[in-house]
Parts: C-alpha cells; sequence; structure tokens
C-alpha cells in the first residue's frame, strides 16, 4: 500500500473537514476490561474493543461491516 500523504498531513485534513481525536483513557479501558468475549466470534480484537468501549463510555456510533461488533451493546450503522 502506497501513501501519498504524510500522517500529519492526513491529520490536518481530518481537522480541517471537522473530525476530532478521541484519546483512549482509563474508563475505556475499564469499560474494555468488562466487555465479554463473545463465544461465537473468531477474533475477539483488542482494537476492536477499545474502539467498542469508546463508542459506549462516550455514546457513539460505530460505522462498520464487521457482524462481530454489533454482538456488543453498541450503537452502529452501515
Amino acid at each position: 500500500m502506497e501513501f501519498t500523504h504524510t500522517v500529519y498531513e492526513i491529520d490536518e485534513m481530518c481537522r480541517k473537514a471537522g473530525f476530532r481525536k478521541l484519546p483512549i483513557t482509563l474508563d475505556d479501558f475499564n469499560k474494555v476490561r468488562n466487555l465479554p468475549f463473545q463465544k461465537d466470534v473468531k477474533h475477539n480484537d483488542p482494537f476492536d474493543r477499545i474502539l467498542i468501549s469508546q463508542a459506549i463510555e462516550n455514546d457513539l456510533t460505530i460505522i462498520t461491516t464487521d457482524g462481530n461488533i454489533p454482538l456488543y451493546s453498541v450503537k452502529t450503522i452501515w
């Protein structure tokens, strides 16, 4: 995969488009600790679990086609 922009340029484009950074907090990690592991989920991806905990903690919706994420109590669209 070839990138035509630096991470700093992408960061600036996102800022100009109105996106905001969402840092990972201790509350997010605490929420991850309490998320159940799903029996029928093959990966239980740690990055997905952080996104899920942040979405729950901040009342956000995750945009995804990953069918595993809606198994948790989190709002999703796609």
